[in-house]
């Protein structure tokens, strides 16, 4: 009885093996033709408005002390040898431009970070935000250290504290456009650094 049994299995292997294949294949078209759908929305950028905002310096890196007026040397009296009594007493000019021209020499090629009167900025320029940047939510301050020359130009930019090679490039490229009055020393104009800020900032 048996041996009937087995023989008939194997007989039948093939047709056992497509049938089960090809209930299997109608449950699973059942079931995906009866699950619920799932719906799917494309993944939008939130639109960002960017707003540049060019803040005011640190209250301990804007305000400098100045220096304390120094007093102008006095130059020495000349000494007259002479044996009559009225020339003892005649007074002697003794103006010179001495001084004045040497400080000119002086101030010619210095850079000074102290100086009596500080330069004003007159002009200046929003720097643009890089789209690159903006898209990737990046914003900051970037701290830089200008140059101003004796006509209130900048000549030299250095960054002093970064926030992200783009937003770095932009702050530098808008500090050559700033236009202040020079700064000034015993009335006169001199070369002088100035640390100044630039701030992007997003704002939804």
């Amino acid at each position: 009885m048996d041996k009937f049994l087995v023989h008939d299995v194997k007989a039948r292997y093939p047709f056992l093996i497509k049938s089960s294949l090809l209930s299997t294949l109608v449950l699973f078209i059942i079931l995906f033709a009866f699950a619920p759908k799932m719906k799917t929305n494309p993944y939008q950028m939130k639109s960002k408005k960017d707003v540049v905002v060019m803040e005011k310096l640190p209250e301990q890196i804007q305000k400098i002390n100045e220096p304390k007026e120094i007093e102008k040397p006095q130059l020495p009296k000349k000494i007259v040898e002479t044996t009559k009594e009225s020339e003892v007493t005649k007074n002697i000019d003794l103006t010179t431009t001495f001084e004045t021209e040497n400080m000119q020499d002086d101030y010619e090629g210095e850079i000074f970070r102290i100086y009596e009167k500080a330069p004003q900025l007159t002009q200046r320029i929003d720097p643009d935000y890089p789209q690159m940047a903006r898209q990737l939510g990046i914003e900051g301050t970037v701290f830089l250290e200008i140059i101003v020359e004796k006509d209130g130009k900048v000549s030299s930019v250095r960054v002093l504290k970064s926030v992200h090679p783009l937003l770095d490039e932009a702050a530098t490229a808008a500090a050559y456009k700033l236009v202040f009055t020079p700064a000034m020393t015993r009335d006169l104009p001199i070369r002088c650094y100035v640390t100044y800020p630039i701030t992007f900032r997003l704002t939804k």
